[in-house]
């Protein structure tokens, strides 16, 4: 994705990063639409390397930039980005974050809101913020989609071959999955989105548990996964989760899906937590384990230092992603 100064440069070798000025950034995405607040520029940077994945760049002396236009699903998850952040935010600053009209953010609060992750109030919307709710696997598979490929990198580094592998779902699930897909070894998923991120695998046995299928996730749970849980030992548990905090542990949206990593965690060797930053600090509806209970917590390098101090403190160990 082609990203441009206003004023063309001759000389690439003068470019420097937007995080070292960004506080002087006006962005400008789409459209051409100036933004004049330092902090709001600032966040526009942040959303623009979240949701395209690629860094800004300034000239020295100059402080706008000319991005081209997103989609409608990087725009939605920038509007969730925003929203993680600050909480609630207006129509009108959206669209100057986005560089679009108010009436583009309103469809786009109007479709969020009918998939459940936000709530609309007049002039503009905030994230849901229920313990239980569990925001659609087709939001989430879009959300921090860098930094969860980077944990299923650091993961795969972890695994050796003809290990047996106890894989759990979700989003960052099926990005180990695909990470492993090239590795001679045994994985038994816990979903059937991770299970058919294999499924073209040749390296790879995979052994399916039985189960209940849960609608829009597809997870797999209920007394007969349990049980299947009981009667083999795993070498390695790839735990997922919603939410982790040093207080509250690891925790989960789903009640039955709380219950099946709780009985993953008795089926193996050694427990890998795999958890990307914007889930610290939050808490669940149902408890799996303590922060303490996995060998190891593989996290994206997102937490600020006294995150890192008081997760490194109260866990066995944590792993930082490049």
């Amino acid at each position: 994705m082609a990203v441009r100064s206003v004023h063309e440069a001759s000389d690439r070798s003068r470019l420097i990063p937007t995080r070292q000025r960004r506080a002087d950034a006006i962005l400008r995405l789409g459209e051409p639409r100036a933004v004049d607040n330092a902090r709001l520029a600032a966040s526009c940077a942040r959303v623009w390397q979240v949701v395209c994945r690629s860094p800004v760049w300034l000239q020295p002396g100059e402080s706008s930039l000319c991005l081209v236009s997103i989609s409608k699903e990087q725009r939605h998850q920038a509007i969730l980005e925003i929203l993680q952040g600050s909480g609630s935010s207006s129509v009108t600053e959206l669209g100057a974050s986005l560089g679009v009209a108010e009436m583009t953010i309103r469809r786009d609060l109007e479709t969020l809101e009918g998939r459940g992750v936000l709530r609309r109030f007049h002039g503009g919307a905030k994230l849901s913020a229920g313990s239980s709710y569990e925001p659609p696997f087709g939001v989430r598979e879009h959300t921090n989609v860098a930094h969860k490929r980077a944990i299923a990198e650091a993961v795969a580094e972890t695994i050796d071959d003809g290990e047996t592998i106890l894989l759990d779902g979700g989003s960052t699930g099926i990005a180990i999955a695909e990470a492993l897909g090239d590795r001679a070894i045994t994985i038994c998923p816990l979903s059937l989105r991770v299970a058919w991120a294999l499924n073209r695998s040749t390296s790879v046995t995979l052994m399916l548990p039985p189960g209940r299928i849960r609608a829009g996730e597809l997870s797999i749970s209920g007394p007969d996964t349990i049980d299947y849980l009981k009667r083999h030992h795993f070498d390695r548990y790839l735990l997922t989760a919603s939410a982790f905090s040093p207080l509250q542990g690891f925790t989960e949206w789903n009640t039955d899906d709380a219950g099946i990593k709780r009985a993953a965690l008795e089926s193996a060797g050694e427990v890998i937590a795999c958890v990307d930053s914007s889930k610290f600090g939050r808490v669940g509806f149902v408890e799996i384990c303590r922060i303490d209970t996995p060998d190891l917590i593989i996290v994206d390098g997102g937490l600020d230092e006294r995150s890192l101090d008081a997760l490194t403190v109260s866990s066995r160990r944590v792993q930082l992603t490049g």
